[in-house]
């Protein structure tokens, strides 16, 4: 290629020479830079049209195998109805569901019939069986030697019940109800018939009996049995002793007792030890020995060693037992506790539950009313 340049028509052929060389140099410093890009550009285009053909290439190899698992999941979703319906248990959905729908018919056919029980210093539960009245509960849920004691219903009223019998030995007790109604009541069924596996059903005033609250529905299975107690992992705690345990057929085949050192160990007192010492409970005897049944300390336990008044709107003291903590510090009859352990107590069952988050021994401080003046007490529970 040829470059040229002509001035004025004249002789100026060494001029024209030095500018084309220097227009080819410019040339050059020009076309190097872009063939170093076109050359950049068309290998990064066969590089990316490369990795595109392994990637196809990848992609047609491994697409029998993922069609193979869309295929195998497909299948599996068909069955999942028939394999998802087994448990680890062997029972199926529907079997868990049948169930579910006893549980409820238990629980709905024997609530009413299950009692929150007070004496004004512990708590725990109960289970009427009988039309005239006839309570079962555990031994240590009668703790004190309170000859009446206050029965709540699920519906929020209210009567008493004299303390009848107790086996000691057994953490068995009986109450009758005060008054000619007809109390709810269930039926009385038999552990001894029980299988390792079998479903149990709870009742029991969980904390304490809560107005408003019916008491809470548990369900378990019947673990094994020794002389006296059924043991099922039907979770109990606190305020839970002295209530039903039911078969699903809704009858009462066992009282609450204590749990061991787990939670899902419960023991319960079985009804043919009741029935066994019927007529002694009944007569109002107590004998035997009270073991330690909890490894942590029951409800009710720690006392003040008061029994309030449950029907006043306030903490009021009705009676102060000889010889407790309340009479060593000089509590009187008609104080009005307000507060416990720096919380504020509004009534009687605000105070019991209060004391009961301790162990006896424990050192509280208490304020009360007497003769709407305040008093400040320091108190050792018992």
């Amino acid at each position: 290629m040829r470059y040229c340049h002509k001035a004025d028509g004249d002789g100026a052929d060494g001029d024209g020479a030095l500018e084309a060389t220097a227009s080819r140099k410019r040339l050059r410093s020009v076309c190097f830079p872009t063939l170093l890009s076109q050359i950049a550009f068309t290998s990064i285009a066969f590089t990316s049209i490369f990795l595109a053909l392994i990637v196809l290439t990848l992609t047609l190899c491994t697409a029998p195998s993922l069609l193979g698992q869309v295929e195998r999941g497909q299948a599996q979703a068909r069955d999942q109805p028939q394999t998802s319906t087994r448990l680890s248990a062997g029972l199926s959905v529907k079997q868990l569901e049948a169930i579910q729908t006893s549980i409820r018919s238990v629980a709905k056919k024997n609530t009413d019939a299950c009692v929150g029980i007070d004496d004004g210093s512990g708590v725990g539960s109960g289970i009427i069986v009988s039309r005239d009245g006839l309570i079962l509960t555990a031994a240590h849920v009668m703790s004190t030697d309170a000859p009446v004691y206050e029965i709540f219903f699920s519906d929020g009223t209210t009567a008493k019940a004299r303390r009848l019998g107790r086996n000691l030995d057994i953490d068995a007790g009986m109450l009758q109800l005060e008054g000619t109604r007809a109390w709810p009541f269930v039926e009385l069924g038999a552990s001894d018939a029980l299988n390792p596996g079998d479903w149990v059903v709870s009742l029991g005033h969980s904390g304490g009996f809560e107005l408003g609250r019916k008491p809470p529905v548990r369900s378990g299975r019947f673990l094994h049995r020794n002389d006296h107690q059924i043991v099922t992992d039907a979770v109990l705690i606190g305020g839970d002793s002295g209530g039903p345990l039911f078969d699903l057929k809704g009858r009462l085949i066992a009282i609450h007792s204590s749990i061991g050192d787990s939670i899902t160990i419960n023991r319960h007192v079985k009804i043919e030890q009741f029935k066994r010492d019927w007529n002694r409970l009944r007569l109002g005897e107590t004998w035997g020995r009270l073991s330690d049944l909890t490894v942590e300390p029951p409800v009710g336990k720690a006392k003040m060693g008061v029994k309030l008044d449950l029907t006043s709107a306030r903490a009021k003291i009705k009676m102060i037992k000889p010889q407790s903590a309340a009479a060593k510090i000089g509590l009187a009859e008609d104080d009005c506790v307000i507060e416990f352990d720096g919380e504020m107590i509004t009534d009687g069952r605000h105070l019991i539950r209060a004391v009961k988050r301790h162990v006896p021994g424990a050192t509280c401080f208490l304020t009360v009313l007497r003769n709407e003046q305040p008093l400040q007490f320091e108190i050792r529970l018992d």
